[in-house]
């Protein structure tokens, strides 16, 4: 049987996944493709529960020594930590954002 962890997603990223929906949603006019990446994004987060320790530390060596673990999901980056056996999503960023400053 396969331990499940918690999984805690921030306010700021539910604020973050919002704004994602949104943006796509108002810039482009596409609601169907704003639910689908919204949905993506729920979906890999939800994943977590299962393997946490399999997504590798951040690249930055500040952040990576806070436990700040990424997973990728098309243009998204899901930023999160391990603590206590639980996981905690502290954000959900564009990839080509600098995201080590909204960290």
């Amino acid at each position: 049987m396969n331990r499940k962890y918690p999984v805690h997603i921030s306010n700021t990223a539910y604020e973050d996944i919002s704004e994602i929906g949104k943006y796509i949603l108002l810039e482009f006019h596409i609601p169907k493709t704003s639910f689908k990446i919204i949905g993506l994004l729920e979906k890999r987060i939800a994943t977590l529960e299962n393997f946490p320790y399999r997504h590798q530390l951040v690249m930055d060596s500040n952040l990576a020594s806070l436990g700040i673990r990424s997973i990728k999901e098309g243009n998204y980056i899901i930023f999160y930590i391990i603590r206590s056996n639980e996981i905690y999503v502290l954000r959900v960023l564009y990839n080509r954002r600098n995201w080590k400053i909204f960290l």
